[in-house]
């Protein structure tokens, strides 16, 4: 017989060692303690974010939900973001993925949260009311783009900056710390992004990285509302497409939505404009005046009417500008 339960301290052992065999059998040798050691190599309790199927002793199937708060345009979201989804391979076909998802997200639903996120599969989990989300604006640069933003003035402009390895690497991901004169820290960069607030260097940034690495390009992201850094990446990049990131699975969409507006509205990307929607049998009315949005109650029948999945799909999926011609001019998408 088959139990369906939260971890708990006792399982750590076995679900760290359930999660590396399965992972590293799909895919590449995996280390979670190396590959998420805040969650699996320290003091944090990870077995309480861990559901587990297990039948005669032994863990069949696993995923965890871990709880963030994130804030986003004064609104503080409570975010379930899913992961570690895992079946043994002699378990697959049983059921033991269908009955975990509901459970998390039973407890999602009535513990609070706003909202979950994952990655994987599109088809494989639109079952569980996921939707392709957090539409990126993502930017390639090469050595040449560097080269040619930083002119003759290359060496004055790297003067004094270095890499440095990371500890925390792994065999499937490397990047490394890019330190100014005084050993402080401006980015963290690898062959798939650049973490940085320093975007006044960011071509200097790169060509530490390119030198130092032997990378011959690399790839870095920028939410559509960030303005500065979108600017700063298309400046000298190569060329950009939009892509998909997180799925997202929304269950109190008047909190979502009111952070999702004011975000890309605070960053000057919204024109004036009203919509109406009824999700679910929720009517709201989503309004932008002189940069300030504001997502209230609306009328019953009033508004176009949207299953969750559809909602979803409609705020927040990359090509929503082209098949919702409905809602106001560049509204759409939004992102978190």
């Amino acid at each position: 017989m088959v139990e369906y339960r939260k971890g708990r301290a006792e399982d750590a052992a076995d679900i760290l060692d359930f999660i590396n065999y399965v992972f590293s059998q799909a895919h590449y040798p995996h280390d979670f303690r190396k590959f998420n050691p805040r969650m699996y190599a320290s003091d944090y309790p990870f077995w309480e974010d861990h559901y587990v199927a297990v039948e005669n002793g032994k863990i069949r199937g696993t995923l965890s939900v871990t709880r963030t708060e994130r804030e986003r345009a004064g609104v503080k979201l409570v975010c379930g973001h899913v992961g570690q989804v895992s079946v043994h391979p002699y378990a697959r076909g049983e059921g033991h993925m269908k009955k975990l998802m509901a459970m998390a997200d039973e407890d999602m639903r009535t513990g609070g949260f706003d909202l979950a996120e994952l990655n994987g599969l599109r088809q494989r989990y639109e079952y569980f009311g996921y939707t392709q989300g957090d539409c990126r604006l993502r930017a390639r640069i090469t050595p040449t783009n560097v080269r040619h933003a930083l002119g003759n003035r290359a060496e004055e402009l790297m003067h004094g900056l270095t890499a440095r390895v990371r500890d925390d690497n792994t065999a499937w991901e490397k990047r490394w710390d890019i330190l100014d004169a005084e050993g402080r820290r401006l980015a963290v960069a690898g062959p798939g992004t650049l973490e940085t607030e320093a975007l006044d260097r960011l071509p200097a940034l790169c060509g530490v990285f390119f030198r130092s690495s032997g990378e011959k390009e690399m790839t870095v992201s920028a939410a559509l509302y960030d303005t500065a850094r979108v600017r700063a990446l298309t400046a000298f990049c190569e060329d950009v497409q939009l892509s998909t990131g997180m799925q997202y699975k929304i269950y109190r969409f008047d909190r979502v939505l009111q952070a999702a507006l004011a975000l890309k509205a605070n960053s000057g990307l919204l024109r004036d404009g009203e919509l109406a929607v009824e999700i679910d049998g929720l009517p709201l009315r989503l309004c932008v005046r002189g940069g300030h949005a504001e997502v209230v109650p609306g009328r019953a029948g009033e508004g176009l009417p949207l299953t969750a999945m559809q909602a979803q799909e409609f705020f927040f999926a990359t090509a929503a500008p082209l098949l919702h011609p409905e809602a106001p001019a560049g509204w759409l998408p939004v992102s978190l």
